[in-house]
């Protein structure tokens, strides 16, 4: 039996053979299960029931490019976003890409972050060129549907009936030791942290996001960069 016909006979609709159902059954509940285990927020908004037809239509159209299910679920957020019977939760897709989000920055790759000290071995007049180099679990997420408040009020509640969701939410996800951190911010630092992480150098950073935020204050921000552990690395 060729190998697409294999694969063909777990995933998709033919069954080749009476056993292929068995084993069929028991990779879609290995998708679903690695779902669920990365995911665990979606789920209990929508209960087990739910998440188990939405999951089980997913690993019905996606299979894993990869035998390691650590990677499998990249797509789900989108996935939900276009899933009609999801179509009343607007909120549902957003709580999934921040669980995605949290989800990479807990696997990715360790690094040392940077002092802020190091700046002092930089010219004044070179220090607008500077080009930052982000720590690799480091992600921004925005969003109007309290993705961010949604998951941390489920570190501490399994029932946010009461949860304020504000408007706009600029959130930043990243791992600098063993454990993930979460952190919202303003609306202008995250324009400012943005920019950099995109490639531009301090001086244009600054420039753009003084054009959609006049009052906005270098220091501290710059300030935090190096707090919070982000920077791994500065180019001249």
């Amino acid at each position: 039996m060729l190998e697409h016909d294999f694969n063909d006979g777990l995933l998709g609709e033919a069954t080749p053979h009476l056993r292929f159902s068995i084993y069929r059954n028991n990779v879609s509940q290995a998708l679903v299960g690695a779902l669920r285990v990365r995911f665990p927020i979606v789920e209990q908004l929508v209960g087990p029931q739910f998440f188990s037809a939405m999951a089980g239509a997913y690993a019905a159209a996606h299979k894993p490019s990869s035998a390691v299910l650590i990677h499998y679920g990249a797509s789900f957020a989108e996935y939900i976003a276009g899933y009609e019977a999801a179509a009343t939760l607007p909120y549902l897709a957003d709580v999934a890409r921040f669980e995605n989000a949290w989800w990479q920055a807990y696997h990715a790759f360790e690094a040392v972050p940077l002092e802020i000290s190091a700046l002092a071995a930089i010219a004044p007049e070179d220090l607008g060129g500077l080009k930052f180099a982000f720590h690799p679990s480091f992600h921004m997420l925005q969003n109007s549907n309290g993705a961010a408040s949604i998951w941390q009020w489920h570190q501490i509640a399994n029932n946010p009936a009461h949860l304020e969701v504000p408007s706009q939410e600029f959130a930043l996800v990243w791992r600098p030791h063993a454990e993930v951190a979460v952190r919202l911010i303003e609306a202008d630092g995250f324009c400012f942290f943005e920019a950099l992480k995109s490639g531009a150098d301090l001086e244009s950073a600054v420039l753009k996001t003084l054009e959609q935020f006049p009052a906005f204050d270098l220091q501290p921000n710059l300030a935090a960069l190096f707090q919070l552990e982000l920077i791994t690395g500065v180019t001249p």
